[in-house]
């Protein structure tokens, strides 16, 4: 069935884990019954994306559930303290999710010359000697929250550029009224570093897996 105004409201009670769910509301299908179910997100087409089917509600439900999601290259998401429920299924990967809200007031890191932080078209890029070397983007939104994705060339890692450029973001986007959001995979210990060297909070941990057969 499609997506109604109830799961949005389950979604904006704890906003800044469903960001990506929020901004996909009108793309996606909620297979649910009693009291717990899958909210699946497709893949766009012809990207290299998996299909998305997030838990929702009671795990004992959405265990009921699992067979009725069906697509291929389908993972499917739960919160770390409910993937008990799943055991059987061999966890794939793990996503940590960290947030800086709007009304953060951590002193930031700060880049050094020769390089600047420039916004443009709402996103950021970072500049040496002229030349772009990383950006950050928004990728999903809801009202509160903006999700990035960042990048930063190889040859200009390992310099505290990332968190850096994460906190310029954060500041950024709170002149906007927006908070943000940023996903990493727990095996991306760069990332988890430069997150948290920003000052950003863990809002959330989900383990993710496949149902083979």
């Amino acid at each position: 069935m499609l997506i109604g105004f109830d799961i949005l409201d389950y979604f904006y009670s704890n906003e800044v884990c469903y960001v990506d769910e929020i901004d996909r509301i009108s793309e996606s299908t909620l297979f649910w019954s009693e009291n717990g179910g899958w909210y699946y997100m497709p893949a766009q087409k012809d990207s290299a994306d998996w299909n998305i089917a997030r838990m929702v509600g009671s795990p004992c439900s959405a265990k009921k559930n699992i067979n009725r999601v069906k697509a291929e290259n389908l993972i499917f998401l739960v919160p770390e303290n409910k993937y008990s429920y799943f055991s059987e299924y061999p966890r794939k990967g793990c996503l940590l999710y960290f947030f800086s809200d709007k009304h953060n007031k951590k002193k930031h890191e700060k880049v050094r010359s020769p390089y600047t932080i420039e916004a443009r078209q709402n996103q950021l890029f970072l500049i040496y000697n002229g030349t772009i070397v990383g950006y950050v983007k928004p990728i999903r939104e809801s009202d509160n929250f903006v999700e990035v994705y960042i990048e930063i060339m190889p040859s200009h890692r390992g310099k505290g550029l990332g968190a850096a450029l994460l906190n310029a973001a954060a500041d950024y986007f709170v002149q906007h009224n927006k908070g943000m959001v940023y996903i990493v995979e727990d095996t991306n210990q760069a990332s988890v570093s430069t997150v948290k060297r920003a000052g950003f909070m863990h809002a959330e941990t989900i383990f993710t897996f496949q149902v083979i057969g």
